[in-house]
């Protein structure tokens, strides 16, 4: 499963131009109905096709643009990387897709920049959190949302004890090489072999486990600032804590033995955690805007956000994943033009708050309707 972090989001939300192309498409995960990957797929590209043509793209150009697309069609392995939703960006200079831990809406949207609002569950009040379940046995490393936790494919990382230990003798032998020409008494070598014979030992090699498993975790939690969760035995979890070196590191969320447990069950004791902590800074957030209404910190007008967001001028935003208001946003005038009715090359105008409010360090809660204050598709709380 491929993962998409904080500076490709960024990217996408900086980039501009004449056909940015966004495609969401949930994805089916059990067989036969996998076969309806590809045919939603081939539907969503035959209305793309169509749409740029009636916008007054050439047909060989149109299908040279959407060529890249048209080669997932005829990626078997592709659909087999398994993931809750799919997402896509193309452009003239831009060509992503990803398979999401993200149940996602059904929407294509062409316009002059790339639609997100699908993907803030994943980075936002609620988002996502890194699940790492570790034994002498086994280690499993896991990117989790709300609904369901997804394995990732590690690299450089030992797969057990037994695995870390002979890439630990690799490491010492290349040390003795290079210092057996040393003179007498210095750089000396000395190792022991593997058994368990004495507890210091064995504690001394639970330790070189997790920091080669702390090491090969560093480039998928660099610059990363998503919670981390352990599952294992009582007595290594410790072990473990003293090994880590990534900051965000916030508990545990069993005693027992994660070999045993399905991903279901270690996707259902992590949400016991991580539910009540996504839920509170939710909570923290609205009732700061309730203590605030009333004077011109809050609002929940909807042309009045967006300009101000634009402007830079919100700290914190409420938006409906469940609404879309389509219609024009100027940029260089922070003017909003409302339509009735989606037209062509629209873009959804909550999706324009977010991206604004993001780009200016903002903070956005993706929530339903019911949620936000007013029952509105969105509210947000000034910074001035």
């Amino acid at each position: 499963m491929e993962l998409i972090d904080r500076n490709e989001l960024r990217e996408l939300m900086e980039a501009k131009g004449d056909k940015c192309i966004s495609m969401f498409m949930p994805v089916h995960r059990d067989k036969p109905q996998t076969r309806q990957n590809n045919i939603r797929l081939k539907d969503e590209i035959q209305d793309i096709e169509r749409r740029l043509e009636a916008g007054g793209m050439r047909t060989s150009r149109v299908r040279e643009f959407i060529g890249p697309v048209r080669k997932l069609l005829e990626d078997g392995i592709f659909w087999q990387n398994q993931g809750d939703g799919f997402a896509l960006f193309l452009s003239p200079e831009t060509f992503r897709y990803y398979m999401l831990p993200l149940p996602l809406p059904e929407i294509t949207v062409v316009a002059d920049r790339f639609h997100i609002k699908p993907l803030l569950p994943l980075f936002s009040g609620g988002g996502r959190f890194y699940l790492l379940a570790l034994s002498q046995n086994k280690v499993r490393f896991f990117l989790g949302t709300h609904y369901s936790l997804h394995e990732i494919e590690l690299k450089d990382v030992p797969h057990n004890l037994e695995e870390a230990m002979k890439m630990d003798v690799d490491q010492r032998q290349l040390q003795f090489h290079t210092a057996h020409n040393a003179p007498a008494g210095r750089g000396e070598i000395v190792y022991h072999g593997q058994g368990f014979g004495y507890d210091d030992q064995k504690d001394h090699m639970l330790e070189d486990y997790f920091r080669l498993i702390d090491k090969g975790l560093h480039p998928l939690l660099n610059n990363e600032h998503v919670p981390l969760l352990i599952a294992g035995v009582e007595y290594l979890v410790p072990v473990y804590r003293k090994a880590n070196t990534y900051p965000n590191l916030i508990g545990q969320i069993s005693e027992g033995n994660p070999d045993i447990l399905s991903v279901k069950e270690l996707h259902k004791h992590a949400w016991t955690v991580m539910g009540p902590l996504f839920l509170k800074s939710q909570g923290e957030a609205l009732t700061r805007y309730q203590n605030l209404a009333g004077n011109k910190r809050t609002s929940n007008k909807l042309e009045e956000v967006i300009s101000e967001a634009g402007r830079g001028r919100v700290d914190t935003l409420f938006v409906a994943l469940d609404a879309e208001k389509w219609g024009i946003y100027n940029p260089n005038t922070h003017e909003v033009t409302l339509h009735e009715e989606r037209q062509p090359y629209d873009r959804d105008l909550l999706d324009v708050a977010a991206v604004n409010t993001l780009l200016h360090r903002g903070a956005v809660y993706p929530v339903s309707s019911e949620i936000i204050p007013g029952h509105a598709p969105l509210a947000a709380i000034f910074r001035y």
